[in-house]
């Protein structure tokens, strides 16, 4: 239906149809707007808007129904986006209310998965016009919010600026009347729960989720997409807890339903694969693990087209997975390819999240050298990496939790190749500066090997008559 009235629709417009980058012109960035007036649309496209506003609201309730097929999704986008530029997104359009919802946000939800970083800016510009045409409180500007913040947060830029974004977008549904508000506000609160889970609040996350959970759960059937959520979100959370069989009682049933409901290509049911996936790992699972990433990345690849960050994601975990069963030089040639691969990868390495699997997966490819013995390798990658990691202001001061376990090793690691080389001197001082920094209270799986490697360091340099330094006193 929707290509086909798209085609239709599309086929009725003026030659000369284009008003810049899918009509957003105006807004540059989403930061400013031009104060000249836009021009009227034409006679021929203004007979068209009831016509163009109804495909519009029909492809964006096609794309949030569940049975959405995103292959198919994908062969909207240009032609979405042709309508898009045929009309623009600007105060005049947006106070004359020609589009229930603006073709441009459709586009957005459109290339949250195939072309996220294209979506955000999109999102943005639409943020501004919306805000600036109805105000903060309106349910339009609340939506197009909340879908840039969630997109943000895929790309590793959410800020504390996001949490009381998110805790105003909550307020401002719950103050709404109505079922459909409610549930709003509940979508959003999940958002804020993997946002605070990401920036290592997990107890405030975890309470979240719950409650998300258990009040989902008492107005929706088992199966609705906010039910799923919660359950998806709740199960992340025990995860991170280390709670693994409450973690795997949660994210299983959840992949059974999506994948019941959505089908094998649907960006719902793919993360929640790569989630069960994480959780076998943790829970010693690693064949099973590796068989659900390599599919989710598999099917990631189909859906957006293109090996994108989540799909490479999903490929490190496997190697992780496969090094895990013994296989390690399997897992290493997997690594070093996915490096290659990201490296290559031009200005992309601009985005935080793609900057941040590049740490991670250096750091598991020194965990691979180190397991083969191959000391001098991971001497020089882990030297380079924490290197790297102190001039990016991002990996540097982040206080997400995944960052911090990730530096952690990265001591580590060197403490032990140091150990290796008979520098005990040198494994102390590196041991001591993670000792003494905030990652060592937060990262309490890696503290008793801390603690292990310094007593070694200590003994060696009592055996080599030197006199050790003192105990640091951890923060």
């Amino acid at each position: 239906w929707s290509q086909t009235h798209c085609d239709s629709l599309l086929r009725q417009f003026p030659a000369a149809d284009a008003a810049g980058d899918v009509g957003l012109a105006p807004a540059a960035g989403g930061t400013a707007a031009s104060s000249t007036p836009q021009p009227a649309l034409s006679a021929i496209l203004m007979a068209l808007v009831p016509q163009a506003s109804a495909v519009v609201q029909k492809i964006y309730l096609y794309i949030a129904d569940q049975q959405c097929d995103w292959a198919l999704a994908r062969c909207l986008s240009p032609r979405v986006a042709r309508i898009c530029q045929a009309f623009p997104c600007n105060q005049q359009s947006l106070e004359q209310r020609h589009f229930a919802i603006p073709p441009q946000m459709v586009l957005a939800i459109l290339w949250r998965v195939t072309r996220p970083f294209d979506a955000r800016r999109v999102l943005q510009c639409v943020l501004f016009h919306v805000t600036k045409a109805y105000g903060d409180e309106d349910r339009l500007t609340l939506g197009a919010l909340s879908n840039t913040l969630t997109l943000q947060h895929s790309e590793g830029l959410s800020s504390e600026q996001d949490r009381i974004h998110c805790r105003s977008i909550i307020s401002a549904y719950q103050a709404m009347p109505g079922k459909t508000e409610s549930l709003a506000a509940l979508s959003v609160t999940h958002n804020l729960a993997h946002l605070l889970l990401d920036q290592g609040e997990n107890d405030e996350a975890f309470r979240m989720f719950i409650r998300v959970h258990q009040a989902a759960t008492k107005e929706l059937p088992t199966t609705h997409p906010i039910v799923l959520s919660a359950s998806h979100g709740a199960g992340v959370a025990y995860m991170f807890k280390g709670c693994v069989k409450e973690a795997m009682s949660m994210l299983r049933p959840v992949w059974e339903a999506r994948l019941a409901i959505h089908g094998d290509y649907h960006p719902h049911t793919i993360v929640s694969q790569y989630a069960l996936g994480l959780a076998c790992i943790q829970a010693g699972q690693y064949a099973e693990a590796d068989q659900l990433l390599r599919a989710a990345s598999a099917h990631q690849l189909v859906v957006t087209g293109h090996s994108d960050i989540e799909a490479l994601s999903m490929l490190l975990s496997a190697a992780v997975a496969v090094a895990a069963q013994g296989q390690v030089q399997g897992a290493t040639k997997m690594i070093e390819d996915l490096v290659k691969a990201m490296e290559s990868g031009g200005n992309t390495r601009q985005i935080p999240a793609v900057r941040f699997l590049q740490f991670s997966a250096r750091v598991e490819l020194v965990n691979c050298y180190l397991h083969q013995a191959m000391f001098p390798e991971a001497h020089t990658l882990v030297e380079a990496t924490i290197n790297e990691a102190s001039h990016d202001e991002d990996l540097r001061n982040s206080a997400r939790f995944a960052h911090q376990v990730l530096r952690a090793r990265c001591f580590i690691y060197m403490a032990q190749i140091h150990l290796h080389f008979n520098r005990p001197k040198n494994a102390l001082d590196t041991i001591q500066t993670f000792m003494v920094s905030p990652d060592f209270n937060l990262c309490s799986s890696l503290r008793d090997i801390a603690k292990t490697i310094h007593n070694h360091a200590t003994a060696a340099l009592v055996a080599s008559h030197q006199q050790p330094p003192p105990q640091p006193l951890s923060r």
